[in-house]
C-alpha cells in the first residue's frame, strides 16, 4: 500500500494560483492523499520524503514543466538520520496546517472553484 501525505500552502504568491492548487489538493485527496493545507502564511518549500530513508530538498519545482524548463536544483539525500530529521520539520510544518476535507473545499465560492478549474485548463500553456 502507498500512502501519499502532502502540505500545500493554501495562499499563493500570484493570483488565482491557489485556486488551482485547492483544486488539485482536493483531486489528490479523492484519490487517497492526505492532503494538508498550511495555514500560516505562504510555504514555498520543495521537501520529499520517501520510505523514512531518501529524501530531497531544494529549489526546483516538483513538475514536470519545471523540471524540464527551469534551471534549480535539489539535494538528494539517501540515509535513515537525515530523512528522519527531514521529517521532523515538515511535522512542525503540518501542526501549522487542517487536513483537507470534502466538506471544507466544497465551502468555497463558486468563484473560486471556477477560478480553480481555469486555472488548471491554462496551465499546460504556461
Amino acid at each position: 500500500t502507498i500512502k501519499v501525505k502532502i502540505i500545500l500552502s493554501e495562499k499563493g504568491d500570484l493570483p488565482m494560483i491557489p485556486d488551482g492548487v485547492w483544486r488539485v489538493a482536493y483531486k489528490l485527496m479523492k484519490r487517497g492523499a492526505e492532503v494538508y493545507m498550511y495555514k500560516d502564511g505562504f510555504n514555498h518549500s520543495k521537501v520529499m520524503c520517501i520510505d523514512g530513508s531518501f529524501c530531497t530538498i531544494g529549489s526546483a519545482n516538483l513538475n514536470s514543466r519545471s523540471l524540464i524548463c527551469d534551471y534549480e536544483s535539489n539535494l538528494f539525500i539517501f540515509g535513515k538520520e537525515d530523512t528522519d530529521e527531514l521529517y521532523h520539520y515538515i511535522d512542525l510544518d503540518k501542526q501549522k496546517s487542517y487536513k483537507l476535507t470534502k466538506e471544507i473545499y466544497k465551502k468555497r465560492s463558486c468563484w473560486s472553484r471556477f477560478c480553480g478549474w481555469l486555472v488548471m485548463l491554462i496551465t499546460p500553456f504556461v
